[in-house]
């Protein structure tokens, strides 16, 4: 899958928070028009309301501003698998 889907469990509801469903690295004007390709990883900030995207295709790390609903990205790595984010430290951590 190619998006980035918010379940509300108490709900009972599923939406899509990013992405068009296509694989790719479109910067579209809104959050539902980017593009990722193979998110393979998920770390959120909790205290800046980040949510860190390991993008494992495109080789990048896309931040999702949860407040301002923008993103941009970190770095682009020629290898991405996993991210951990200590908050504690303030620290990121890729392989």
């Amino acid at each position: 899958m190619f998006q980035i889907k918010k379940i509300d469990i108490a709900k009972r509801s599923c939406e899509t928070v990013m992405g068009t469903g296509e694989a790719g690295n479109a910067k579209g004007d809104n959050l539902l028009q980017r593009e990722v390709n193979e998110p393979g990883g998920l770390c959120c900030d909790s205290k800046s309301r980040r949510l860190y995207i390991a993008d494992t295709n495109n080789h990048d790390i896309k931040v999702l501003h949860l407040d301002t609903e923008s993103v941009h990205s970190v770095s682009s790595l020629p290898f991405l698998i996993h991210i951990i984010f200590i908050s504690t430290w303030n620290l990121l951590l890729v392989s």
